[in-house]
């Protein structure tokens, strides 16, 4: 441990669950968007 620097704070746990929220959402944003490009092509 190096003097003057202290313990590396903790994050918080939600911070975590947010961030899994965030890339949820943005996956099914994606294969939504996808999924609606690809019924335009077909059409």
């Amino acid at each position: 441990m190096v003097p003057e620097t202290g313990i590396e704070p903790v994050r918080p746990l939600f911070t975590k669950a947010a961030d899994f929220k965030s890339a949820v959402s943005t996956y099914f944003t994606t294969q939504a968007g996808l999924a609606v490009l690809w019924q335009r092509i077909r059409d």
